[in-house]
């Protein structure tokens, strides 16, 4: 008899078997889990019970139907040293694992992958301790992108590939790794019957805010686009405080229909395990700052009262825990080393360490543990110093105060910011709390998240992958060309051999040379033919030959690519289910002088889509094949047109449509294969790159003008001469 034993009956449905052998295992031994598994084991006897017979259910269904959960994490406790995501994220797996009978996954999707022990150590611990399938997977670094972007496309990859194994997957919001996970299934590239829901932690916005710290880099701009477009497009978000539900309302404008308020459920150990630390004087009171070592987290409020402490011949001993971080350039140790110089106080550091060991030693060694947390959610470290029983000091900061019950707040918490009531504080005895200090029962809280995270989704359908009686309008394909023949051909093979047939080609011949090849290749494959006599580049070319388009739907196709056999079908599929202006979508890169198939060197060039927040410093609109409504490219009047050869035609097209209103989004796989290195192409035609590159920037400063106004068009101006044109190898 053991709880393994139990848990296997559980998961089997033998639930009076399972709530017998919880009884015998609590009889002997009073542990809480024994008590936790014996009533849920006895509440879902009671909800078998009311199930009504339906004649037309097999009568095998209901024993044979195996659910699957999935987590995605790119933190989790155990191969990451701490952090509340890590801690969250393991109890949620664990709880699951544990209490369910759903099979439970958990996805680290480190990147590069990190770990304080080998994958083998960690998916045995998991099996046994948490009854879970430990899962990593590669990230492709060949893939051009941020490093979240690579992640969010491993996980999609992943999804994909394991298409209809899971009921529900579970992402944190930080990072935004769910981006590409909530695009495939808003443009129905697949998912769609998996409920996908964000577990809220925190976001860079909520960090940013409190913290404040600005925004320095187009990095973190896609990494804050990414974060508010995956709680966007998710089915289901959780928070663990109502304050953060009603930040994320506020501020994302996340629908609160959709946002469920349920507090992080936070496991102690019964380790004895403690961190090594010794300090000169050990009768001096100790104080613990645990946690991220940054400014957000109110490391500068507890120097300055340490400081001020001194001045009143009050002397401390301090050791700073947790994950260290850069202040001012600085280490975190230095920064603290240089800030406290003058003061008259021993401080140790200890960082990537274990919670359960921190709080033993503090224990011990009778310190209180100090959370001058600036603002953030709902703190993880919080829970486990009440659960733990450790003297703790905090905030008064809105998640937090949800957190303790309302009685004990003048005890254990401080005005947010306050230094003087801090430095009071600190020179007071802080009694250890006991669980009632917890605002909400532990106990009962992973059971409302087992059956939050078990229940049967009504909602969800299972949509057709291909059109059917869907919405099938004509495409004209548009396809610029000059002196490239050959090139054209197999690019024009390929859309004439597409999966959707309501289209047609135009394509439009920019003063080719020998314009005879490539009016042969029209003919062959029934494609209108523009010919236009006089050199007019892309902007003009492409704009000639809308006039004579016939389509609903405008692609534009580079000469040199060449199209996914399904490309137009996705994007009708998507323009079906969503109502956005124009659509791209990631592209296969594979070199000229390789065949495309060859796809051991291929590698996907990503994109993010959406507006100027992140591609008025870099261009991740997407790639210049993409698929526009014709009505609307002609509203807001075409591409510019240029005098000379001009780059970055599309990454200004889409600049002017952004400006214009645009909704601009990525169908998250690759549509075409993006040819690299062609020959004759403007970029490696002219050798004055420095002349292509301001010509460029002048022109997207002039549409700036032109839409903004001349005043914050130059304003804003500054911005786009970073932008870079392609670097190739």
């Amino acid at each position: 008899m053991s709880i393994v034993k139990a848990n296997q009956l559980v998961r089997e449905g033998k639930f009076k078997e399972a709530e017998s052998m919880y009884k015998s295992l609590y009889n002997k031994t009073k542990l809480e889990m024994y008590r936790f598994g014996m009533e849920h084991s006895r509440r879902k006897q009671k909800e078998n019970s009311s199930i009504k017979y339906n004649s037309n259910l097999n009568s095998t269904d209901a024993v044979n139907e195996k659910r699957r959960i999935l987590f995605i994490t790119a933190g989790l406790k155990g191969p990451t040293a701490g952090g509340g995501i890590a801690t969250c994220f393991h109890s949620m797996v664990k709880t699951m694992g544990m209490l369910s009978t759903t099979e439970t996954d958990v996805l680290y999707i480190a990147h590069p992958y990190y770990s304080q022990g080998t994958y083998e150590s960690w998916k045995n611990s998991y099996k046994e301790y948490c009854n879970a399938n430990f899962i990593v997977i590669n990230v492709d670094n060949k893939n051009y992108g941020t490093k979240e972007m690579k992640r969010s496309h491993a996980i999609l990859e992943y999804l994909m590939e394991n298409e209809g194994l899971y009921d529900r997957v579970v992402f944190h919001d930080f990072m935004g790794l769910a981006y590409y996970t909530v695009l495939a299934k808003k443009f129905g590239v697949g998912l769609s019957n998996t409920k996908v829901i964000i577990s809220g932690h925190g976001n860079h916005m909520l960090s940013n805010f409190f913290g404040k710290k600005k925004v320095d880099s187009w990095h973190t701009k896609a990494i804050l686009f990414m974060e508010r477009m995956s709680l966007k497009y998710a089915d289901e978000v959780t928070s663990p405080s109502s304050f953060y539900k009603d930040w994320l309302s506020g501020n994302l404008e996340i629908d609160k229909n959709k946002i469920v308020v349920l507090p992080n459920i936070i496991y102690t150990s019964d380790s004895k395990e403690k961190i090594d630390v010794t300090f000169k004087d050990d009768t001096k009171k100790l104080l613990v700052f645990y946690g991220r070592i940054e400014r957000l987290k109110g490391i500068d409020l507890l120097i300055e009262a340490i400081k001020k402490s001194n001045s009143k011949q009050v002397v401390h001993n301090i050791l700073i825990a947790g994950l260290s971080t850069k202040i001012d350039g600085l280490d975190a140790k230095d920064y603290i080393a240089k800030a406290l110089t003058s003061v008259n106080c021993e401080v140790q550091y200890k960082f990537n360490c274990q919670p359960t060991e921190v709080f033993n030693y503090i224990k011990e060694n009778k310190g209180t543990c100090i959370l001058p947390t600036l603002g953030e959610n709902a703190p993880c470290i919080v829970v486990e110093c009440i659960l733990h029983g450790v003297p703790f000091l905090a905030s008064d900061i809105p998640g937090i105060k949800e957190m303790v019950s309302d009685k004990y707040h003048s005890t254990y918490l401080f005005q947010t910011g306050s230094l003087l009531e801090l430095t009071e504080k600190i020179q007071l005895e802080t009694p250890a709390p006991t669980d009632s200090v917890l605002s909400y029962n532990m106990q009962q809280n992973e059971l409302v998240w087992v059956d939050y995270l078990s229940q049967k989704s009504n909602q969800l359908v299972v949509l057709p992958s291909r059109i059917k009686d869907q919405k099938r309008p004509l495409i004209s394909v548009v396809i610029p060309t000059c002196d490239r023949p050959e090139l054209l051909e197999a690019a024009v093979e390929s859309i004439y051999n597409q999966s959707y047939s309501n289209f047609e080609i135009i394509i439009v011949d920019d003063a080719s040379v020998d314009s005879e090849l490539n009016r042969s290749v029209a003919s062959k494959y029934s494609c209108s033919y523009v010919y236009l006599s006089d050199k007019s580049y892309k902007g003009l070319a492409c704009n000639t030959a809308v006039e004579y388009a016939k389509g609903e739907y405008i692609c534009f196709f580079d000469d040199d690519d060449i199209a996914h056999p399904d490309m137009l079908d996705r994007y009708v599929v998507a323009f079906n289910r969503s109502d956005v202006n124009i659509l791209s979508g990631f592209c296969e890169v594979f070199e000229h002088d390789t065949s495309y198939t060859s796809t051991s060197e291929n590698y996907y060039s990503l994109a993010l889509g959406g507006g100027l927040e992140v591609n008025l410093s870099i261009n991740m609109f997407g790639k210049g094949s993409f698929i526009i409504d014709t009505q609307f490219f002609k509203e807001i009047g075409g591409y510019e047109v240029d005098e000379s050869a001009v780059p970055m035609v599309d990454y200004r097209f889409y600049i002017k449509a952004s400006l214009m209103g645009a909704e601009i989004s990525i169908i998250p796989q690759a549509q075409y294969f993006y040819r690299k290195n062609s020959p004759k192409s403007l970029y490696y035609l002219s050798g004055n790159n420095r002349t292509q590159q301001f010509l460029a920037k002048a022109s997207i400063q002039n549409i700036l003008e032109k839409k903004l106004g001349r005043d914050i068009g130059k304003a804003v101006a500054p911005m786009i001469w970073d932008v870079s044109l392609p670097h190739y190898k």
